[in-house]
């Protein structure tokens, strides 16, 4: 009897360590290293690069049906203000309020502070932002 109980639990640390790991919640592809890279070593990865890498990586996920993690589209706006393309900035702004409903203030805000009216932003809204500015 015990040695049964022994080779159940034998069998059992087998199987437990054949688990595969769970599928991964975000499609990250190399946002992180891009990010490290920009922040530790500035200017080893040109700005452009940086945009393409990220376009390229945005069209994998959509054709896996993989969402891209909170924050990212928020970071590729930032590049495009960076290269002056504030009409991407803005959608990649919008994007990520819409996905991310807590980013909302702070998406918001950088709207607001490039000109453009945040969507769902009343007269009133404009008005405050304007006045804390």
């Amino acid at each position: 009897m015990r040695a049964l109980a022994v080779a159940i639990m034998a069998a059992l640390a087998l199987l437990t360590g054949c688990a595969s790991k769970p599928a991964p919640m975000y499609a990250w592809g190399s946002y992180e290293q891009l990010m490290y890279s920009a922040w530790v070593e500035p200017g080893s990865v040109a700005l452009e690069e940086q945009i393409n890498v990220l376009e390229d990586e945005r069209n994998q996920a959509r054709a896996a049906g993989m969402p891209l993690p909170p924050g990212w589209h928020a970071h590729l706006g930032y590049l495009y203000v960076q290269s002056g393309r504030l009409d991407l900035a803005h959608d990649a702004f919008v994007e990520e309020k819409g996905l991310y409903p807590e980013s909302a203030v702070f998406m918001d805000r950088l709207l607001v502070n490039m000109g453009a009216t945040p969507p769902g932003a009343t007269e009133q809204d404009e008005d405050s932002a304007e006045e804390a500015s």
